[in-house]
């Protein structure tokens, strides 16, 4: 049975974890039951034993204590969210991972900034997703609402100082695109075009959508302490080497650039895993695939949930609540990067060095 309340007593202490015979360090949560009246003990072994945790902060335990009220949260079982209360979307915890500082500062401002590029994408986004629950999406048909989508965010184009008809001619061109891929994964019969690959676990699997669940769905898990607005929940029928065909209902996100490699190849995966958290509690049963599509390479990935990525998603979720809270009541930010190649095109660019400069005079009395 999962746990909520507050550590009366943190400390941390070496012994043997399992059958090792090695020492390693790990902490103790004393909790207080506050149903029952009585004490339990969290142990935090293996990674979660860096975690940021103190006496009277917010947990949520997931997972059941023994008898004698103790639960071990290590790299195989179990899960701690830190600050639960502290609902994190599902993007800003992927995208931390290259900048805690940044997302820190997503949080704390509300930026008036008109970026293109974020404007086009949320212009095909909305195109797809048409495409997606029209019954018989065609050309006219969604050049038609692109049209429409268009005028709806006419005041947007003239703020990023881009031109109608040529927002109209990228979202023109990237229809036929968009219908192919529709027309592949939902009313081809021939299954060779919709194979997927899931990575080295599952492998290439035969996906056919069979029903658009919902699109743009916001999804709350107070229990993880997650949010996050979800392209299209989708119903896929997968077919298994043995033919057999099982139904699973998982996230699809849609992304209108390239698929990339390195740092952002993993924080798009990062971002359909949380979604897939965020569909179990709201659909009340395990998801653990997902799907990620990328239009201008016409690319489409296969996403297989595995515990230790989402063990350190949750970890890093959890510092980056921890962060948001520091930075709430100390107006301290997470270190600063200094990557001249990611920081020069940062949004936050200016007010990120204007915190550091202060916060190095307040503590030094000199500038850097």
């Amino acid at each position: 049975m999962d746990f909520m309340g507050k550590p009366i007593k943190v400390s941390e202490k070496r012994g043997l974890a399992g059958s090792s015979t090695v020492q390693c360090p790990y902490k103790v949560l004393r909790l207080l039951d506050e149903h029952t009246g009585k004490e339990c003990a969290l142990y935090l072994w293996d990674e979660w034993f860096y975690s940021t945790v103190s006496p009277g902060d917010s947990i949520t335990v997931i997972g059941d204590f023994d008898e004698d009220g103790k639960c071990d949260v290590d790299h195989q079982n179990n899960f701690l969210i830190v600050h639960p209360d502290t609902l994190l979307a599902g993007t800003k915890v992927a995208s931390s991972f290259s900048c805690p500082r940044r997302t820190v500062l997503d949080e704390r401002l509300r930026s008036n900034e008109h970026a293109t590029a974020a404007l086009l994408g949320t212009l095909l986004h909305q195109v797809f997703q048409a495409g997606l629950t029209q019954e018989s999406p065609s050309v006219d048909g969604l050049q038609e609402y692109a049209c429409i989508v268009i005028k709806k965010n006419i005041e947007s184009l003239y703020a990023c100082g881009v031109h109608e008809g040529d927002v109209k001619a990228t979202l023109f061109g990237a229809i036929p695109k968009m219908l192919n891929w529709i027309h592949r994964f939902i009313y081809s019969k021939d299954s060779r075009m919709s194979n997927v690959d899931f990575g080295s676990t599952i492998g290439q699997k035969v996906v056919k959508i069979s029903e658009v669940v919902d699109i743009e769905e916001m999804s709350w898990a107070p229990k993880y302490g997650l949010k996050g607005m979800i392209d299209a929940s989708v119903r896929v029928k997968v077919e298994s080497d043995t033919h057999t065909v099982n139904e699973k209902i998982m996230p699809l996100e849609f992304k209108s650039g390239k698929a990339p490699s390195g740092q952002a190849s993993m924080e798009h995966c990062a971002q359909v895993i949380l979604y897939t958290l965020l569909m179990s509690e709201r659909y009340l049963k395990p998801i653990d695939n997902g799907l990620l599509y990328y239009l201008q390479s016409d690319q489409t990935q296969g996403i297989s949930v595995q515990r230790s990525d989402m063990v350190g998603l949750i970890i890093r979720r959890n510092e980056l609540a921890n962060d948001i809270l520091v930075a709430l009541t100390t107006q301290q930010l997470p270190p600063m990067l200094r990557n001249p190649n990611m920081c020069r095109y940062c949004r936050h660019l200016d007010v990120c060095t204007i915190y550091h400069k202060v916060l190095a005079f307040s503590i030094y009395g000199v500038e850097t």
